[in-house]
């Protein structure tokens, strides 16, 4: 969950600004910075990206996922969808996708004016591990009733704390706590309580 200072929520609340998306990818092969302008954007050191750096306006992203807060160690998998990505960015991402394995990816945002200047800090808003992208090819009319290739990217990702290597949280009975402390009895009541009761501590 981001924290947003008081003066960023009010440069946000006007209404002449708008919101510019940020991905950062630090994969084995460097970092891959994505935004959903335009053109080449850079952003200087922060928090996240700590050497700062050119963020590419690589295609329109058309799909920010909705992010779910992390409840119970569980956690959605979500997709990041480009469209209108050039031949030579899919080339790319196709040679190195298996180097984006399990990479750190971030979501941020910053507030942007009429012409894109920052009014915000950089707001860090979402963090996962990049699964293998994928890049698809279709055909498209255009205004003239032609057929345009429209070349798209996506990419899976899940959070830090909801990969496989991480075990869901359960219920420990007095032989699983003893197990690990053999003179710690605090679980040994807690098969006599049924799964739809809620017991406040202390």
């Amino acid at each position: 969950m981001a924290f947003i200072s008081e003066e960023d929520a009010l440069a946000l609340a006007r209404p002449e600004v708008s919101i510019g998306f940020f991905v950062l990818i630090k994969s084995a092969a460097g970092w891959g910075r994505m935004w959903s302008g335009h053109g080449d954007y850079y952003m200087p050191v922060n928090l996240i990206d700590t050497v700062g750096g050119i963020y590419r306006g690589a295609g329109e992203i058309t799909g920010l996922p909705d992010i779910a807060q992390l409840l119970n160690a569980l956690a959605d998998r979500v997709e990041f969808s480009m469209s209108g990505v050039s031949a030579e960015v899919l080339a790319i991402i196709a040679a190195e996708a298996s180097l984006t394995v399990n990479a750190p990816i971030h979501l941020g945002m910053i507030g942007m004016d009429s012409s894109n200047l920052p009014v915000t800090d950089p707001i860090w808003l979402w963090e996962g591990e990049a699964d293998v992208p994928r890049v698809a090819r279709s055909s498209d009319a255009s205004d003239d009733g032609e057929f345009v290739q429209v070349r798209s990217a996506s990419l899976s990702a899940v959070t830090i704390f909801s990969g496989r290597r991480r075990p869901v949280l359960g219920f420990f009975t007095g032989i699983d706590q003893r197990r690990r402390y053999p003179d710690d009895a605090f679980c040994d009541r807690a098969n006599r309580y049924s799964s739809g009761t809620t017991r406040k501590f202390p």
